[in-house]
């Protein structure tokens, strides 16, 4: 009974993330600012979905890159700095864990971007 229980609420605890992230990113989407991307940016993630989390990022990235340098000329957290370092250094491997999820224009707006979207210190 114990067991089942604790089952429960570790399985349950995690969709609760995946879906907070889903509307975390989909406020995001709906309305692209500087603001919602740091919320994205910022939300806290570890274990297996923080993999869908630099999915989500990566999504996010490939839609907007403007807004990103926006954030990437002015880091204010750790977590930003570490989302923007994934994309520097992993670039398409970000959707490694979800390569269905790739968008189209990915790989241009990587390519695109360069120039600005280097490793952080």
């Amino acid at each position: 009974m114990i067991v089942s229980a604790v089952f429960y609420l570790i399985y349950h605890a995690d969709d609760d993330h995946y879906q907070d992230l889903d509307r975390v990113a989909q406020a995001y989407e709906d309305e692209p600012t500087e603001e919602r991307l740091r919320a994205l940016l910022n939300y806290p993630s570890d274990g297996a979905y923080a993999y869908y989390h630099v999915v989500l990022v990566g999504e996010a990235f490939s839609a907007n890159p403007k807004i990103f340098r926006s954030v990437y000329l002015n880091i204010e957290t750790n977590r930003e700095r570490w989302h923007i370092n994934n994309l520097a250094t992993l670039k398409d491997r970000v959707f490694g864990y979800y390569p269905e999820r790739e968008p189209w224009n990915f790989d241009r707006q990587i390519e695109r971007n360069q120039s600005w979207l280097v490793p952080l210190e």
